[in-house]
């Protein structure tokens, strides 16, 4: 994982920093050189007038500028040919992309040059590339950097084309931050607030008039000033107005762009990010927190996209509703007011700052990377790296599974083990469940990788157990190959005179070349359990695995932990999807009765596991009951909408993956009819916040051809933790009319969240509203008709509902794991 070779042996790296625009790619490109330029040879390409000024003040003997006129038609095709020749002839192992147009150049080069994109890394730093869909697959065996997760988890964008649901490698790498060696001294009690964003609509300028105009009576004495470049001249004027109209002249003004915002930065009370996630949103980062942390300041921002995962709620900043400018004027206030509380929270960002973002630490990221090794998060090692002992065996499929998107369901319970398992000093093995080899095995490196980019318990375990192994690299450190280099040199020979190399010569020369690349080995190491050994899995293995891979486990001395959810399979199979129902609950029963501890997620499902064996003639392995905490919605974190949700309506919420037991078909068919009975202003929105299942034809038919009901109708799928918050929170009550549960976890953190929720009448479902809550036949529409139309229209009875909820206890967020790891023989 170290590499050991002096900084002159390093090979020229390539930069393509390629924009007419000047924002925070180019300003990363310009924190990393001068480390850079310490270690290698640099060759930039660069457009933007300010970015080459900046560049060029560097004058570094081993830094190349190459100017691109960005003004001629034909400038990706010149700056593409201009690639290939520098490529030729420095022979570089890496290039680095940065920027949309920095991609078209890389692509229309790598058709020129096969092998290309083996030794490229595109950094994607917004959600502004419109044509993704053509550029990647031109550059497919390219690593593919985000600044945050977020970028990766919004859907329909770059997650299809990277793994594990395409081909290409992804990671997450952190715009980095210069750290000053000194702090400025005690501000005046006037500071200014400090708003660093370009003009464009997603920054929120708009919201933050808003709270200007709130805060001039409330606090004559406040300043916010917005600094900034001014694109487009038309939103400008528009801001203009909007001040004029508001009367913040006083309190809120606009500047141009500063080229180095630090000194703004050391005079401001704090630092404000107002974006949000239309109009080209949410942030992908956001570098004006790192760069106001770094200067010891607190950061205010709307709940949405990066700035909700970076920013900690009143530990290093404050987070408001998205969009919601009565709560920014209010945060900001609260700043104004009390300078100690800015300095706590400013003083821990610059701790969070120096920890995670400094410059040396995401160059030493960023370099390994380039040089073709697996990328070393530095990460705080989990309690029980290094120690002897037998190992926790922690199955790890899901997390592998579900990819990019935020976790919810099984995959929650088993982020939060992982997170108490990292915490614990017993030694740790990342397994997955593999059918094709008969049941489970080690990880790739290629998957601790990916489970890596996490900076929680699972990315903790996954870095550590990277670090320490033997895993090949993921590409072997070298130039592009000879063939490659003479068809690269061929291809320019001839295109100045307009003629193509012949066909036979390229596909010859293509597959030389690509017979060079070595790409991400998905070999893993032989599965060598030792006796005394635990498995332990919290997802259903018998989906998946047959029972002789457990009494095989068992016979090497290993024992088995096993989470059991539900057993729907069992108890009602028109309900479930897959193989035979039969077959499938014989291997259920075999793999649990294996089991040599069982948890299960509910009174009601351990009463099921009793039942089944029991029919079976078998016994219940030692059985202990513990209920998932899922979504912490008990502390009400900020959040934001969903896209289109409509702002003046109130919403019911039904969140969970639509499926056929979840019973969908019984509220489209009622908000149907409540539409032609219920006045308008009393008829809420009916919210399906979940991921397309199984078994929906009716449901989908119902939604996609009903246009009548289209207004009063909004799916939402994939959706992020911050928007959840902020449903769970907002919404007029939940409903849960499912056939079947394990537990109803959605149950659970309605009620959390104080917000009431109808149910149906399933045992699981009563337990996890602890009989709180209304519980219906899931099949009576008339009784859901009458509930739920009464919770419409009766609001002395939804504040009855209210009250009872706001008397639920919400299960710590610790029980299931802690019952986990304590049947697993694992204790602090």
């Amino acid at each position: 994982m170290h590499d050991s070779a002096p900084p002159a042996a390093r090979p020229p790296l390539l930069i393509l920093s390629v924009a007419t625009g000047y924002g925070g790619a180019e300003r990363n490109v310009e924190i990393l050189l001068p480390l850079l330029l310490a270690e290698r040879r640099v060759t930039v390409f660069a457009c933007n007038t300010l970015h080459l000024e900046r560049l060029r003040q560097m004058a570094h003997p081993r830094l190349d500028i190459h100017a691109v006129d960005a003004t001629r038609g034909n400038f990706i095709a010149r700056a593409a040919r201009s690639l290939v020749r520098r490529v030729l002839t420095l022979r570089p192992s890496a290039i680095l992309t940065n920027t949309l147009d920095s991609l078209r150049i890389l692509a229309r080069a790598a058709d020129q040059l096969p092998g290309l994109d083996a030794i490229a890394c595109v950094a994607a730093h917004d959600f502004l590339w419109f044509d993704h869909e053509r550029l990647l697959p031109q550059v497919r065996r390219a690593t593919v950097l985000v600044p945050d997760r977020s970028v990766l988890e919004k859907p329909g964008y770059l997650a299809d084309h990277v793994w594990p649901h395409g081909p290409m490698r992804a990671l997450v790498m952190p715009n980095p931050v210069d750290i000053p060696a000194t702090l400025a001294p005690n501000l005046a009690d006037d500071a200014p607030f400090l708003h660093l964003a370009t003009v464009n609509r997603f920054k929120g300028h708009a919201s933050l008039i808003e709270a200007a105009a709130l805060l001039r009576a409330r606090c004559p004495d406040l300043r916010i000033a917005s600094v900034g470049h001014r694109p487009i001249p038309e939103l400008y004027a528009e801001l203009q107005a909007q001040m004029a109209a508001a009367g913040t002249a006083g309190t809120l003004s606009l500047h141009d762009h500063v080229p180095d915002p630090s000194a703004l930065l050391r005079q401001a009370r704090a630092v404000l990010v107002t974006s949000i996630s239309t109009e080209g949103g949410p942030e992908s980062f956001g570098r004006s927190i790192i760069e106001a942390w770094a200067q010891g300041r607190p950061v205010i921002a709307f709940a949405c996209g990066a700035p909700a995962q970076l920013i900690r709620h009143e530990v290093d900043g404050l987070l408001v509703d998205e969009g919601d400018a009565p709560g920014l004027a209010d945060a900001i206030e609260r700043l104004h007011r009390d300078p100690a509380l800015a300095d706590r929270l400013g003083r821990s960002g610059r701790e969070r700052a120096e920890r995670d973002f400094a410059t040396p630490r995401i160059l030493a990221q960023l370099t390994a990377v380039l040089d073709g090794r697996w990328c070393p998060r530095l990460l705080a090692p989990p309690a029980g790296a290094g120690r002897p002992g037998p190992a926790v065996l922690f199955d790890v499929s899901l997390s592998l599974e579900k990819g990019w998107h935020s976790p919810v369901g099984m995959s929650r319970v088993e982020q939060h083990t992982a997170e108490r398992l990292a915490a614990q000093p017993v030694p740790v093995q990342l397994v997955r469940r593999s059918a094709e080899e008969g049941g489970y095995r080690p990880l790739t490196g290629q998957e601790l990788e990916f489970l890596a980019n996490s900076p929680d318990g699972m990315g903790r375990m996954a870095d550590a157990e990277l670090a320490n192994s033997k895993r090949p690299p993921p590409r072997v450190p070298q130039p592009v190959g000879r063939g490659a280099c003479l068809l690269g040199a061929l291809q320019l020979a001839v295109s100045k005179r307009r003629r193509r190399v012949p066909r036979r010569l390229v596909r010859w020369l293509q597959r030389r070349a690509n017979t060079k690349l070595h790409g991400l080995p998905l070999d893993a190491p032989p599965f060598t359990p030792n006796p005394g050994d635990v498995l332990l899995s919290v997802s259903n293995p018998w989906d998946y695995l047959a029972p002789p891979v457990f009494k095989e486990l068992r016979a090497r001395g290993v024992r088995v932990v096993l989470a059991v959810h539900d057993l729907m399979v069992w108890e009602t199979p028109q309900w479930t999807a897959g193989r035979d129902p039969r077959a499938y609950t014989a291997d259920m029963r075999s793999v649990i009765a294996e089991a040599d501890q069982l948890v299960a997620v509910s009174r009601h499902t351990a009463r099921q596991v009793q039942r089944a064996l029991a029919e079976e003639g078998h016994a219940a392995p030692p059985l202990r009951v513990a209920s998932p905490a899922g979504l912490d919605t008990a502390r009400a974190l900020p959040g934001g909408p969903p896209t289109g949700l409509p702002p003046d309506r109130p919403f019911v919420l039904y969140c969970s993956t639509i499926e056929i037991r979840k019973n969908h078909i019984l509220l489209l068919n009622l908000w149907e009819q409540l539409r032609q009975q219920l006045p308008v202003a009393r008829l809420p929105v009916l919210v399906l916040a979940g991921s397309w299942g199984w078994g929906v034809d009716a449901v989908r038919l119902a939604v996609e051809r009903n246009w009548r009901l289209a207004p009063h109708l909004k799916v939402a799928a994939a959706l992020r933790d911050e928007q959840l918050h902020w449903l769970y929170r907002h919404a007029r009550f939940s409903v849960f009319p499912s056939f079947n549960e394990g537990f109803g976890l959605p149950v659970a953190e309605s009620l959390a969240a104080g917000t009431p929720v109808l149910v149906s009448n399933h045992p699981a479902l009563v337990e996890a509203s602890a009989g709180l809550m209304p519980a219906l036949d899931p099949g009576d529409l008339p009784a859901w008709r009458g509930e739920i139309s009464r919770l419409c229209l009766d609001d002395t009875y939804l504040t009855q509902l209210r009250a009872k909820a706001r008397t639920y206890r919400p299960v710590p967020s610790d029980a299931l794991p802690r019952a986990l790891l304590d049947a697993a023989g694992v204790t602090p």
